[in-house]
């Protein structure tokens, strides 16, 4: 199944047409969407890349994360998520650098 935003998009970032704030936020929703298949993502971002983003792409793309981003009440004054992999070296490090108790 073709995503035909995607496609138009991705012939408009070829030819270097930058893209509104309104275009950038759908081009987020057609990318996340369930028939955009792993080439049409890969070859949108590098083709937005590769023109170069512009304030309004990016604002755009952020303001559309930002609304679909899911608020973690964790109860805590600060909270940090930190990626598996690097609590892992974090971790590591940190064992790495106990002392000994004498």
């Amino acid at each position: 199944m073709v995503n035909s935003v995607l496609r138009h998009q991705l012939v408009r970032l070829q030819n270097r047409e930058d893209l509104t704030r309104d275009e950038a936020a759908e081009l987020l929703v057609a990318m996340l969407a369930d028939d955009a298949s792993d080439v049409q993502i890969a070859a949108t971002l590098v083709a937005l890349s590769a023109k170069g983003e512009t304030v309004d792409e990016l604002s755009g793309l952020a303001e559309e994360l930002r609304e679909r981003a899911v608020r973690v009440n964790s109860g805590h004054e600060v909270f940090v998520l930190v990626p598996r992999a690097r609590a892992r070296a974090l971790r590591k490090l940190s064992m790495s650098q106990r002392r000994p108790h004498l």
